[in-house]
């Protein structure tokens, strides 16, 4: 789960975008899927074959936006995003075309 991205003031929810990016490159060389957020609940309770990762995001901050969504959308990494909108929380998902 991440929140902010390049965002130095507030360290203890902040990842820098290369340590984020190196994440995802972890995950990828590992061999691991990212899991298409559509699909999640028919997969919950299927036997897996492969492993898989499930990139989420909390609160949409702007920092997000400008850091991160680019690249996951250049690299077509799949995510969930949490949204706060003063009355509820709803999510968001985005498969970026991938699995």
């Amino acid at each position: 789960m991440y929140h902010r991205f390049n965002e130095h003031k507030y360290p203890s929810t902040n990842i820098n975008m290369e340590v984020f990016k190196k994440h995802l490159e972890i995950v990828k060389n590992s061999k691991y899927n990212f899991l298409n957020p559509n699909k999640f609940d028919s997969k919950f309770k299927t036997s897996k074959s492969e492993k898989e990762v499930l990139i989420t995001i909390d609160d949409a901050f702007e920092s997000f936006y400008n850091e991160a969504w680019p690249y996951l959308r250049d690299n077509k990494i799949p995510f969930i995003l949490f949204c706060f909108n003063r009355t509820s929380w709803e999510q968001r998902l985005y498969d970026m075309g991938s699995n």
